[in-house]
């Protein structure tokens, strides 16, 4: 009953937005024909009086020029007016999605995946400040959250596969149990989150902050962590498969990574001896 009553409120919400846009453009298309009206009205008129070819041919030549330019101010206007009302529910979808309400931003995520203002280039999501929003369990799968501010957010047993989280801020965030394969999360914040019995296979965290991090059980086959920075982090059974570490990744303990490293010194399972560069 929760879910319906918010989403009804929801579909309320924009069905006013549209209809106040219609409003306006019914407002404009009546002072347009009561324009259009004045002056066919004049032109009879004016025919009537002055009576002669010039004239008639020199109305119909400005009558025309008048038709045309108001046809293409009135086309203008509906596409600025669409482009409005457009960016208002975005922007509403923006704050519900950021919302400390679980329902709410569960069902504004589905709305924008339905428009298809979630993923690509179109993603409306990139930079947007989701500070301590509550998305626990939700789908966002392939979404574009570049440069996102997630910080404090619930995102317990999300579904962030093939999410591109490039710079994005996620300190302090609960990830635990999250889905997070083929992620990409190159130079993100994870200072201090919570990443236990988290799926990470194929995730790219080139150049992260995982200071702090607690990846407790974890999985992080085939991930990418060159050049990240790991200081304090707990890597307690966590499971490294074909993972990948460079002279520029730092350890819990503040050292390098070498190829004489043995991650299980760090309480890590090592499932294969491809720990490579």
């Amino acid at each position: 009953m929760t879910t319906l009553y918010a989403e009804t409120k929801l579909e309320d919400r924009w069905k006013s937005i549209r209809k106040v846009g219609k409003i306006k453009e019914q407002q404009l298309l009546t002072r347009l024909i009561g324009t259009l009206f004045v002056l066919v009205v004049g032109i009879f008129i004016g025919a009537n009086w002055f009576g002669n070819e010039n004239y008639n041919s020199s109305i119909y030549t400005e009558l025309l020029s008048i038709l045309v330019t108001v046809g293409i101010l009135d086309t203008l206007n509906r596409y600025r007016t669409g482009q409005q009302n457009e960016r208002i529910t975005q922007d509403q979808l923006i704050q519900q999605v950021g919302s400390h309400d679980h329902v709410t931003a569960s069902i504004a995520i589905r709305h924008l995946r339905g428009r298809g203002w979630l993923t690509g280039d179109k993603g409306i999501l990139q930079g947007a400040n989701l500070f301590r929003a509550d998305l626990k369990g939700a789908d966002l799968w392939g979404a574009n959250l570049k440069n996102c501010v997630l910080d404090n957010a619930n995102l317990q047993g999300i579904n962030f596969r093939q999410v591109d989280l490039t710079q994005a801020d996620l300190r302090r965030t609960n990830l635990n149990d999250a889905r997070l394969e083929g992620a990409n999360l190159a130079g993100a914040s994870l200072d201090s989150a919570f990443l236990r019995n988290a799926g990470l296979l194929r995730a790219n965290l080139r150049n992260s902050n995982l200071t702090a991090t607690v990846f407790e059980e974890a999985h992080l086959w085939q991930a990418d962590l060159r050049g990240a920075y790991m200081m304090y982090a707990n890597l307690d059974g966590v499971r490294f498969k074909n993972t990948l570490f460079d002279e520029n990744t730092t350890l819990p303990d503040g050292k390098k990574w070498t190829r004489m490293t043995d991650m299980q010194y760090y309480g890590a399972i090592v499932e294969d001896e491809d720990i490579t560069r």
